[in-house]
């Protein structure tokens, strides 16, 4: 593993970490040098009790977005790929291989969180008659959690409906907000499904405009025109000479 790491301006000198209190971004450094190659941390709660940081400063750095957190406690530097490169004959493979596989990486080179993640250990309720474990299996992979606390939950045809109606850029936002805010909730929220849909309402995002598709060659039209060629109604519509 290598023992230098860097850190770019982009990301330290950005109003959104020097508005943090000098103990988060303190707190934030001493992470990212313990952190390994591809950005974990695997003691963040022993790092914070060494340099003396408070709770609230690993709290900040997870709302602000500068770390995603798992429920194994490991920690991942967002920006990681955007402060260090390291040479093959140097990199080593992070062992949180589980955590990397529910990250994906943005064009900027930062992790962002695979909003698609299963909840394979949802266990479903019986009744008074007992159901078949194929039952009770496709129950489990119909749970996705989701947001930066993973306490988002939807079933698959919830979450499509979402994605049928928004694009992901406004659903993992809004998704991420439910998730922050659950916690500090002060009444249980009965449907992620339906506050999502509300809050998306309140705040007039604009929902994604199906295609209008021409009756005649089914290509997609514009302000009403097909503008395919070979479309079958230019030769119905075509005047006679």
């Amino acid at each position: 593993m290598a023992e230098r790491r860097m850190f770019s301006k982009k990301i330290v000198d950005s109003d959104a970490f020097l508005e943090m209190p000098q103990s988060s971004q303190n707190l934030y450094f001493h992470l990212a040098m313990r952190a390994d190659d591809d950005g974990f941390v695997n003691s963040p709660v022993r790092i914070m009790r060494m340099i003396g940081a408070a709770e609230d400063d690993m709290r900040v750095l997870l709302t602000k977005r500068f770390l995603i957190g798992f429920d194994s406690g490991v920690v991942v530097i967002k920006h990681w790929r955007i402060h260090n490169y390291i040479q093959r004959d140097r990199y080593k493979p992070t062992v949180y291989t589980d955590e990397l596989s529910r990250l994906g990486i943005k064009e900027n080179g930062s992790y962002t969180e695979n909003v698609y993640k299963l909840d394979t250990t949802c266990t479903p309720r019986l009744g008074k008659d007992s159901i078949g474990k194929d039952s009770i299996d496709k129950i489990k992979i119909n749970a996705i959690t989701l947001g930066d606390l993973q306490n988002v939950t939807l079933s698959r045809v919830e979450y499509d409906k979402l994605k049928s109606l928004y694009l992901d850029v406004y659903i993992n936002d809004y998704v991420s907000r439910l998730s922050l805010w659950k916690p500090n909730a002060s009444r249980k929220v009965k449907s992620d499904l339906a506050t999502l849909m509300a809050w998306m309402r309140r705040d007039n995002v604009p929902k994604i405009v199906p295609k209008q598709l021409c009756q005649h060659c089914g290509k997609p039209m514009t302000d009403g025109d097909c503008l395919n060629p070979e479309c079958p109604q230019w030769t119905i519509d075509k005047p006679v000479d």
